[in-house]
């Protein structure tokens, strides 16, 4: 999992919540969090909203070419952003940064599940297209 806020101290915070679903690394630069995702190759990106220096839509793009297959989970300061973020390209959903340890967990360990799922389902029809 890779996470990817403005804020070191918000970062690091997640981080520490959510080791126990995965293995995390942390970002504070947008330009760092394309180069660590095509490096890693999260199975989930949590992006603070307000990182992508260039347009949403076009940093989410560059996300996906440097992570194929990664869900992509917005972290939002204001709930007002919500609309925003609902119509982001590509993106599993949203998080407000200041939701419960528990609710946090929760939804990270609902949404890397889906993403396993996913990804388990893709490999067995490759494997079953190949025989």
């Amino acid at each position: 999992m890779l996470v990817a806020d403005a804020s070191e101290a918000v970062g690091d915070a997640l981080a520490r919540l959510l080791r126990r679903e995965a293995g995390v690394a942390t970002v504070v630069r947008a330009a760092e969090a394309l180069r660590r995702a095509a490096e890693l190759r999260p199975e989930l990106v949590l992006l603070d909203f307000a990182l992508p220096e260039t347009g949403l839509a076009a940093y989410l793009d560059e996300l996906r070419g440097a992570a194929p297959g990664a869900s992509v989970l917005l972290l939002l300061v204001h709930p007002a952003d919500a609309a925003a973020a609902e119509d982001a390209p590509g993106v599993a959903g949203w998080l407000l940064k200041d939701a419960g340890a528990e609710e946090l967990r929760r939804r990270v360990r609902a949404h890397l599940e889906e993403a396993r799922a996913e990804r388990d389902a893709g490999v067995e029809g490759a494997a079953e297209g190949a025989g």
